[in-house]
């Protein structure tokens, strides 16, 4: 049995304890090793992260000769696939047709296993560009379930508040279908799932896990979901603020951000609103194919594009 250790201050790592023997084995040392996936004979992993000392990356551990790798740069298919590093919490990983699809604040890592391909896409980046913390991790302290080969997650947010605030984000159930993942609905902070293959039961609450609110203060409870509910549509509209103030060139991920997944959406809209007329890069992609964008216009106040 392989398990990790991601977050305190000692033993962190990734380790294997045997069943018959009982004996305990400390494999991979001093990194934070976290959320986990076993595809074939080999274990992909996040790297949780938490203050930011390491360059994020995917750790790769082969079970039958004990040699392990940190991948640290990826693909970056929006800028002609030039290699990037980032900084960020490490959040979840599912596997979805014989890929492996890794979460990161503000970003997910696609992975082809078989090709050792590993490309970046921003997904979620909502966050104020003086921040190293995006709003959104998916997986971030939550666990997954898979329904019908599906993987279904949560984006909790993980605001990092330091002071009691009404000023909070939505959380987010997520399904990640092989093209595109779909925002299945708004949420409060969900951290535990199981299903029973009738229903998906969620604890949720209505308060973030953050330095301020770490007793999860406020409401919250249990519910199941019929999982025929699962596979819909979004459940209700949604509107997603993305930082409303100046960019840089190199805000984002190397000057990109937003990646908000749209499928499934009748209506799609984006409002921007800049001080002066200036033109915007936007992208189209999904994780199968080439990634498409357009420059548009926009002029002084406030802009909608669809």
């Amino acid at each position: 049995m392989y398990f990790s250790r991601a977050d305190g201050h000692a033993e962190l790592g990734l380790w294997k304890v045997g069943v018959s023997t009982r004996d305990a084995e400390f494999l991979v040392k001093n990194r934070t090793v976290y959320k986990m996936e076993m595809k074939d004979d080999k274990i992909y992993a996040t790297i949780f992260n938490p203050i930011h000392t390491d360059v994020s990356s995917i750790m790769v551990y082969n079970t039958l000769n004990g040699e392990h790798k940190f991948v640290e740069s990826f693909d970056f298919p929006l800028e002609n696939n030039k290699k990037i590093h980032i900084r960020r919490v490490g959040g979840q990983i599912v596997q979805i047709q014989n890929k492996l699809i890794a979460f990161y604040g503000g970003a997910l890592i696609h992975i082809d296993p078989q090709k050792d391909v590993y490309r970046l896409y921003p997904f979620l980046d909502v966050r104020n560009p003086e921040s190293e913390r995006p709003t959104y991790i998916p997986g971030f302290r939550a666990q997954k379930v898979y329904i019908m080969g599906i993987p279904i997650i949560s984006a909790n947010p993980a605001e990092d508040l330091r002071d009691i605030s009404s000023k909070t984000t939505f959380g987010l159930l997520l399904r990640i279908d092989p093209v595109v993942p779909q925002i299945i609905t708004e949420s409060g902070a969900i951290f535990g799932m199981a299903h029973d293959g009738e229903h998906l039961y969620i604890g949720a609450s209505y308060a973030n896990h953050t330095g301020v609110y770490t007793y999860r203060a406020g409401d919250g409870g249990i519910f199941a979901i019929p999982v025929s509910e699962l596979f819909r549509k979004p459940w209700n509209p949604i509107r997603i603020w993305i930082h409303d103030g100046s960019y840089s060139p190199t805000s984002g991920i190397d000057g990109w951000f937003g990646g908000i997944p749209l499928k499934g959406f009748t209506e799609k809209k984006l409002r921007v609103y800049t001080g002066k007329s200036t033109k915007m890069r936007i992208a189209e992609y999904s994780l199968f194919s080439k990634v498409r964008d357009d420059t548009v216009s926009l002029n002084t106040g406030w802009n909608i594009i669809i």
